[in-house]
């Protein structure tokens, strides 16, 4: 099967790097392309041939919306398919009009990606099936049961000792292991920013640096970050060169 050709234009490089890994799980899609501003996906748009583009609204020199209608496109089932990115639904009517195939609200849920890339590969390639990821869970030990996740509802896990403390969307958690024990299987999607901490990605709002490191996670909570896993965490998001 020929796979989809797909550009991820975003010029936030935390949104980005999450499609990436997520699209990584869609054997049916291959990313050819990532572009920062509007300028510069308008170029590598009329440069490349693309079956599908993850377009943010808001970007830094032209928006989302001007690229749609620049593009001229007159359905919006004749690739490109442009899947438009965005925080705010306000901007969905207007993204419609300009002949957007769907859009995904941030921050996007893996259900929803694969439910768009469902659509997309059944309109461009009819004749070979979906193949749809497999759904990652992260299992942990609490005594006699276990405590199972999808991997986006993990926000923060912090250390004390033995133990850890799993911080997720609607509650927290306590389980005995270790954090070097536990980095071994947790997937790309987390990141070590301090010796004692452990974050997800996908719920980094805001990097700081200013005298003192540190994120802003979706919790609102502030996790002390690191020189040392500053520099991992730029080169996994791009950040150095922003």
């Amino acid at each position: 099967m020929k796979p989809l050709r797909v550009l991820i234009a975003d010029d936030e490089p935390i949104t980005s790097q999450y499609l990436k890994i997520l699209l990584q799980r869609f054997p049916n899609l291959l990313l050819i392309g990532t572009t920062t501003t509007g300028r510069e996906t308008l170029k590598f748009l009329h440069q490349n041939h693309l079956d599908l583009i993850f377009l943010d609204v808001v970007m830094p020199d032209i928006s989302g919306i001007d690229i749609l209608r620049q593009f001229s496109k007159t359905s919006s089932l004749t690739p490109p398919l442009f899947i438009m990115l965005t925080a705010h639904e306000q901007f969905a009517c207007a993204a419609y009009l300009f002949h957007a195939f769907a859009y995904l609200t941030k921050p996007v849920t893996p259900q929803h990606l694969e439910h768009v890339l469902q659509d997309a590969s059944t309109l461009l390639r009819p004749e070979s099936p979906f193949i749809r990821q497999t759904k990652p869970q992260l299992v942990f030990q609490t005594g006699n049961s276990e405590l199972i996740f999808q991997e986006q509802e993990i926000i923060l896990i912090e250390a004390a000792g033995n133990y850890l403390c799993l911080h997720t969307r609607h509650d927290n958690y306590i389980i005995r292991n270790t954090l070097k024990e536990l980095t071994a299987r947790l997937p790309p999607l987390f990141v070590q920013v301090h010796r004692s901490a452990i974050v997800n990605i996908l719920h980094i709002k805001q990097v700081v640096t200013t005298a003192s490191l540190y994120l802003v996670l979706s919790n609102n909570k502030q996790v002390k970050l690191s020189r040392r896993c500053k520099l991992q965490l730029d080169a996994l998001l791009n950040l150095s060169n922003r």
